[in-house]
């Protein structure tokens, strides 16, 4: 899909790990549709350089206090 305000999928997921974790997470076998590769392979190909994934237990709790 394809229009002026959206395109999916999103044309640079391929280059986010923190697009392609979640989803190797689930079924790292899963297809890219235009791609044709696995996200897997997509996932270990990436230079994850400044791309740090940070599993939720580990992100600092949102308190009533840090809302705006």
């Amino acid at each position: 899909m394809k229009t002026a305000d959206l395109e999916i999928p999103h044309p640079r997921m391929h280059k986010r790990a923190f697009v392609l974790q979640p989803i190797c997470d689930i079924d790292p076998s899963v297809v890219h549709p235009v791609l044709g590769r696995a996200m897997a392979d997509l996932l270990a190909a990436l230079d994850d350089a400044g791309q740090k994934i940070f599993p939720l237990a580990d992100q600092p709790a949102l308190t009533t206090d840090r809302l705006p």
